[in-house]
């Protein structure tokens, strides 16, 4: 599992792998199951490791989204959890493969009838056809309550809060598969494993987003003072002009999201996927606001 971002306030974001399951036949808002690796103890790219014993997964489980590339929007919601469970290093997976290293595993539903939800299923079924190993990913957002280690490298203890389905995971292992019916009838089951399928305790999608939103409003407006302080590696600001320069030289059309974020990457191709999510995101929201 390779590391998003660890923010100054102890929050973080982790990569790692889910795979989606399609029902046809199943009832309205239930057609799109997914399940999948949420988090491995596997060192990220900055050597860090997150003990899965360490993870708390009742807030995700109960108040919990799925969201689009991290996204703070209402509209961002793009599923919710329904099951997490801990597998150890070797055992059978639901889907055939064998843990890597201990993990946990999620299980959930796409939202029907939401464009970011729709646009992921989408995607998701076209790269399956097209085949080439390319797939789309997620990554655990959360709130890291204590560290371990010589260096503080070890994430002993963390709440996990939401999960965010992304186009550009930092890990080949992470990723959203989508798999037919067929696959989910025929699949290697560990001992004791079996999907739910009246789910009664799934959380009301249809929900009142007053509350969500106030909380998240605030969330968004402290990430903005700190993607206006994000510098590169030189220690020259980055600036939105800067990025809306290039735009303009590289491309002189308007660019679609995932453009955007490459162009971010190639800027400063040290900061995470997620970070370039959410300077794309912030420099649209200003340019809304005719602050651009």
């Amino acid at each position: 599992m390779k590391k998003g971002k660890t923010d100054g306030d102890g929050s973080f974001r982790y990569f790692a792998p889910i795979s989606f399951f399609e029902k046809s036949d199943a009832e309205e808002g239930q057609r799109r199951r997914f399940a999948g690796i949420a988090s491995t103890e596997s060192p990220d790219q900055e050597d860090e490791v997150v003990l899965q014993n360490g993870l708390a997964w009742d807030h995700f489980v109960t108040k919990g989204w799925f969201n689009d590339n991290h996204s703070r929007k209402t509209g961002g919601v793009v599923g919710y959890p329904t099951d997490v469970q801990f597998f150890g290093k070797g055992t059978r997976l639901p889907d055939g493969s064998i843990a890597p290293s201990n993990l946990h595993w999620t299980e959930g539903y796409l939202l029907e009838g939401v464009p970011a939800a729709d646009d992921i299923w989408n995607v998701g079924q076209a790269l399956k056809k097209a085949g080439g190993g390319r797939q789309l990913g997620q990554s655990i957002e959360g709130k890291i309550l204590k560290r371990a280690g010589n260096n503080g490298e070890v994430i002993a203890q963390a709440k996990v809060t939401n999960v965010a389905i992304t186009h550009c995971p930092v890990n080949a292992d992470t990723s959203l598969g989508f798999l037919a019916k067929s696959l989910i009838e025929t699949a290697v089951q560990p001992e004791g494993y079996t999907y739910q399928t009246d789910l009664p305790d799934a959380p009301e999608v249809h929900m009142d987003y007053k509350d969500w939103d106030a909380a998240e409003e605030h969330t968004l407006q402290e990430q903005e003072k700190e993607e206006k302080t994000l510098t590169t590696e030189s220690g020259a600001a980055l600036t939105l002009e800067s990025l809306e320069d290039e735009a303009h030289n590289t491309a002189h059309k308007a660019l679609n999201k995932a453009a955007a974020v490459s162009l971010v990457l190639r800027r400063l191709p040290h900061v995470s996927c997620a970070t370039a999510g959410r300077v794309v995101d912030l420099a649209l929201q200003l340019k809304l606001k005719g602050l651009l």
